[in-house]
């Protein structure tokens, strides 16, 4: 009996133990569903907070994007009544540059042109022994720009040229599509500039698209084909070597017939 009663704690022990272990297995298990819904909840709220701010960052970078837009629009507007005279030899005082300036107009343009047709005029940039800075000239009428425009041809030779004021964009827009437009004519294909777009071979090509590589464009070069298709001599015996290859290996492939 004694011995019986010793095996009954035993196993009660046992059976104690057991409880404890599923007991404890339970409480874990539990601990991690509440982990892992407390883990799903915090990925979805940080689903929802990315969203909204690359849906904030979209429309932050719209209102940055219409800012520069009204921004380089104002600058276009203010610009477009300058223009930039070269070469002039700077004087000792603004007013006789002004003096200068009037005198270009009036005898190489042609065009008529007083003190009262001037809002402003001044050198740009540092002043330099070495180099003559340009001249930006504020006109009152727009109209006088076109005109002076016209007739600055008539400046060829003299040393002096004229160009519009460009905003920076436009500026940087231009010399790309101007020094793309000379490394196609070094490889003497036909190119040229329409409406702020650089033609090659029909293809009309932005500044945005010629600034996407570090390298200037690169027109890819077009075999001298004759118009009526024929191989041209130098092609010729490369082009039989490979028919001849070409018939050799057919009839080394095709099957035998059978006696």
């Amino acid at each position: 009996m004694p011995q019986n009663d010793g095996n009954d704690i035993s196993n009660k022990v046992l059976f104690d133990m057991l409880n404890n272990v599923i007991t404890t297995n339970e409480t874990i298990k539990k601990q991690n569903d509440e982990i892992k819904t407390e883990i799903l909840n915090i990925k979805q709220e940080l689903g929802t907070k990315i969203e909204e701010l690359k849906e904030e960052n979209s429309n932050l970078k719209k209102k940055v994007n219409s800012l520069k837009e009204k921004i380089l629009a104002c600058e276009r507007k203010q610009k477009k009544y300058n223009l930039i005279f070269y070469g002039l030899n700077e004087k000792e005082n603004q007013l006789e540059d002004i003096q200068n300036i009037i005198e270009v107009i009036k005898e190489h343009c042609g065009v008529p042109c007083t003190y009262q047709d001037l809002r402003n005029c001044y050198r740009i940039g540092q002043k330099k022994d070495s180099k003559t800075r340009p001249v930006l000239v504020e006109f009152i009428y727009y109209h006088q720009i076109g005109s002076i425009l016209e007739k600055a041809s008539n400046l060829k030779g003299s040393g002096i040229s004229i160009s519009k004021d460009f905003a920076h964009e436009d500026y940087q827009e231009r010399k790309t599509l101007h020094h793309n437009l000379k490394a196609a004519r070094r490889q003497n294909v036909e190119a040229k500039i329409v409406k702020n777009k650089l033609i090659v071979r029909g293809i009309e090509y932005s500044a945005e698209q010629l600034q996407l590589g570090d390298h200037p464009f690169i027109v890819p070069a077009v075999e001298n084909t004759p118009s009526n298709g024929a191989i041209p001599r130098n092609k010729r015996k490369t082009s039989e070597a490979e028919n001849s290859e070409s018939e050799v290996t057919r009839k080394s492939t095709r099957p035998k017939r059978n006696p």
